[in-house]
Formats: C-alpha cells, sequence, structure tokens
C-alpha cells in the first residue's frame, strides 16, 4: 500500500523529473540553442521567456519576507525548459487537457502549461492532443456554411403573381371547439382538434397565402383550402409541392375551369408540378424559410398556447399574411411630366385577387374520390404583431456579425424605420433620409429622417427625427 506523499517528498520528486528533462534537453539540442532559451539554475535548466526573480523584478519595502512574486501576480516566474517529446512532456499535457483546462482547445492548455513548464514546442504536442481527443472531435462540429446557391428560373421569371407557386404545410396547432374550449363542473369536457396552415407562396415576388386546414392532411381537406387561395388570388400553372400523398392525389387527378382575360372557359385535369427530393425539403428553400419565420414568431409569442377556435386561427393568419405581405422588396420610379415618382413596392401592391389570367371559374374537386372567441383572436394578434414588428422585420434581411464594411448612407436615400416612443411605434414607416451625422471613425451611424403621417383631420404633416443606423 502505498502512503499520500508529502511537500518534500513531492518537491524532490519535482526535482528529479525536472532534472531528468534537463538532460534531455542538453542531449537533443546545441549548446548555441540551450544559451539562448534556458538558464541553469542547482542542476535544472528554466526558461529565459520568463522573468526570473533577482534579476528584473524585486519586491521591496520590507516585504521581501512576506509576498513572493507568483503570489502577488499569479504567474510562475520560474519554469523549467522541457524538451517535446520527453515523457515528462506528455503527460503534462494529457493532465492540463482533460483535468485542467477540460478540453477547451490547444491554445488555452497551452497557456496554462506556461504556469508550470515551458515545453519546447509545445503548441504542436497541445494541438496533436487535441486532434485526436474525441470528446474535442464532437465539441467543434458544426452545420456546414455555404454561399447561397443560384436563383432558378423560376424565380426570375417575369409571370404573374402566383404563376408559379410553392405548396407546403406546417404544423398542427390546436383548436378548440367553440364552448367546449373549458372543463367545467357541468360534466362538460374540452374538445379540441389539431389544424394545418397550408402555405402557399409565389416564386418570383414572395408573396404568402395562408389557410387553415382541418382534419389532417386528407384530399379532401387540402381541397377546401386550394379553393379559398383560388378565391382570393388565382390558379397557378406550376405548383412546387413535397411528396404528401393529399397533395399528389390533388396535382394529379383534380379538375377545374380557368377563366382568361378574354373570358375564355377552359378546363384542366391535374396540375403541372415539380416535387422536391424525399428528405430534400431545402430544395424549396424559399417557402421553408417563409415557414420558418412564421412558426418561430409563433412560438416565441406564446400563441400556440392560446384556445382558440379554427376561424380564430384563420383570421389570425390571415392578418400574419398582411405584415409579411408587406415587407418592402424595392421600388419603382416614373418618370412624370412634373416630377419623378417613387413608389415603394410590396408583394401586397402586386396582389390581383381574381382579376388574372387563371381567374378560378369553378371549384377545384377530384372526381370520382370516397367522401365567444373572437376577443382573444385580437388579443392574440396584437401580441404576435408586436413581437414580429419589433423582432421579425429587422431579421427579414439576413444580418451578419457586423465585421463587413459597407457604403455609408447618404442623404436622400429612402429607408425603412420605426420610431418607438411614438404613437406611430406599431407601424414601420418610409422616409427619406435629410441629413446624416458622421461618428468618430466617419462612419454614419446617426441621420435624420423627415417622413409624412396624417392628422386626425386628414391634414398631412411633415416631421423629421433622428435614429441610429
Amino acid at each position: 500500500m502505498i502512503s499520500k506523499l508529502n511537500e518534500e517528498q513531492l518537491s524532490e520528486a519535482l526535482n528529479h523529473a525536472y532534472k531528468k528533462a534537463t538532460r534531455e534537453v542538453l542531449k537533443y539540442h546545441d549548446k548555441k540553442f540551450i544559451e539562448k532559451r534556458g538558464i541553469m539554475i542547482d542542476g535544472v535548466l528554466f526558461c529565459k521567456t520568463r522573468i526570473l526573480e533577482g534579476q528584473q523584478l524585486n519586491i521591496v519595502g520590507g516585504l521581501e519576507d512576506k509576498i513572493d512574486l507568483h503570489s502577488l501576480t499569479g504567474i510562475s516566474f520560474r519554469v523549467p525548459l522541457i524538451y517535446k517529446n520527453s515523457p515528462l512532456a506528455v503527460a503534462i499535457c494529457y493532465h492540463l487537457h482533460y483535468n485542467v483546462v477540460k478540453h477547451m482547445g490547444s491554445e488555452s492548455t497551452h497557456r496554462m502549461s506556461l504556469q508550470y513548464v515551458h515545453i519546447i514546442s509545445g503548441r504542436s504536442l497541445f494541438k496533436q492532443i487535441n486532434d485526436e481527443c474525441i470528446y474535442c472531435k464532437k465539441i467543434r462540429t458544426r452545420y456546414l456554411r455555404q454561399i447561397m446557391g443560384p436563383l432558378t428560373d423560376y424565380q426570375l421569371s417575369i409571370s404573374p403573381v402566383y404563376y408559379y407557386t410553392y405548396v407546403d404545410a406546417f404544423g398542427p396547432v390546436k383548436s378548440y371547439v367553440p364552448g367546449y374550449e373549458r372543463q367545467t363542473r357541468s360534466g362538460h369536457k374540452t374538445k379540441t382538434v389539431d389544424l394545418l396552415i397550408l402555405t402557399f407562396c409565389c416564386a418570383a415576388t414572395s408573396m404568402v397565402n395562408l389557410q387553415v386546414v382541418e382534419g389532417g392532411k386528407t384530399t379532401g381537406n387540402f381541397l377546401e383550402a386550394f379553393n379559398r387561395f383560388f378565391a382570393e388570388n388565382s390558379v397557378p400553372k406550376v405548383c412546387f409541392p413535397d411528396k404528401d400523398g393529399a397533395l399528389l392525389k390533388i396535382m394529379k387527378e383534380a379538375e377545374i375551369d380557368v377563366e382568361d382575360f378574354g373570358g375564355i372557359l377552359s378546363r384542366e385535369r391535374g396540375m403541372i408540378f415539380h416535387t422536391c427530393p424525399s428528405q430534400g425539403h431545402s430544395s424549396h428553400g424559399k417557402i421553408e424559410a417563409k415557414i420558418k419565420t412564421i412558426q418561430e414568431s409563433l412560438e416565441r409569442s406564446g400563441i400556440k398556447n392560446r384556445r382558440l377556435h379554427a376561424l380564430g386561427w384563420q383570421t389570425i393568419a390571415k392578418q400574419v399574411e398582411v405584415q409579411v405581405n408587406s415587407i418592402p422588396i424595392g421600388y419603382l420610379m416614373h418618370d412624370g411630366e412634373s416630377r419623378p415618382l417613387l413608389k415603394i413596392l410590396r408583394p401586397n401592391l402586386l396582389k390581383t385577387n381574381t382579376a388574372s389570367d387563371r381567374a378560378p371559374a369553378s371549384l377545384l374537386t377530384v372526381p370520382d374520390r370516397a367522401s365567444d372567441l373572437f376577443h382573444k383572436v385580437e388579443d392574440v394578434y396584437n401580441l404576435w404583431y408586436k413581437l414580429y414588428v419589433d423582432s421579425y422585420v429587422p431579421l427579414l434581411a439576413r444580418r451578419s456579425k457586423w465585421l463587413d464594411e459597407e457604403e455609408n448612407i447618404k442623404e436622400s436615400d429612402i429607408v425603412y424605420f420605426k420610431i418607438m416612443d411614438s404613437p406611430l411605434h406599431s407601424s414601420w414607416l418610409i422616409g427619406k433620409v435629410e441629413y446624416t451625422l458622421p461618428s468618430r471613425d466617419n462612419r454614419i451611424r446617426t441621420v435624420g429622417i423627415g417622413y409624412k403621417y396624417n392628422m386626425e383631420g386628414g391634414e398631412k404633416v411633415f416631421k423629421t427625427v433622428e435614429r441610429p443606423v
């Protein structure tokens, strides 16, 4: 049985190990290198790159006997020089990596080792141990990042809204039957049903349409949602669904009458469609990104925990749709006879409703197939809207770490901004930069924005407000 070593025995053991390490350094390195890097004290080779006691730093003022440099500064000034391939060096590296810094990386382990020893070319040894560590390999894993792929021809096409349309559903969300949203003492129990939200997204304009689906993923339920979508917009020419059975049945077998601008009716059976591969929804990235934004905003606002009926969810979906489609995607400049007209372009401005070249003239059907909560809706929508305008509108354009230098904002630029300390704080406004205030690094960080708003009497008032960039 081995007894526990006392401090004197540990000191002798370390002194013996350091002297053995010194002999290895003297054996494998020439005299010129040793004179440059080390200094011999009591048979142990110490590193010259650290300040040695009695040479460059002294404690004065009568405190020489009370305070030592290590306790004063927390730094070990006298550390032995050890050969890289020494067994002692390897043992120290493994001990520091697994027991002291605990997988914090090769650089952190190397810096910690300098408190005890100075290993010649130690960084490469620590990096090798870090690269071979299984646990470090796991914590180094991350998602691969790649430059965004090129746009498809459908996204660059000159076509009516929803001519090329992505289709996907997300959910479920819980809906309560009116009158049975609470369990009462009279024996009534809550009755719920799961809903899906079918999302349509235009490939060219990014316009979104949301339809609530009751009863799960069946052909009949999806047909109702498709007909509501057609009545609000138009019949797409090409659809991009995933490989859901109910959606594919509609794409292949459904019939609908379509009326063009000339009033000519035509009957179409089936739709032109292109599915994404199995487990390959990223190929339809546009609609996946839209769904992710809507889902995250609903989740963070806590709406999913509210007691809403199906029509309540449909109302929320429509209000969400309006706000998402109000985000500017560009601008149009018209040169008139008097003065040019600048018009902000939003997806909502491109909405044509049924006045399109592919207006539905009948219900979409598949032949021969087998057959008071409103105030809460308003509260829930206000809750979602506040979260959306504060957190998600600024994030629609992907933000980086702000390390890339970009062009300064200039006077007369058109901007989309929000006033937090005003009755207008619930809306994003469009204004014009009237002046700029550069900071000490000559970057524009504050601007004066001029904008107009309507008073209660109908009078338009022009104001200027300073906003940070």
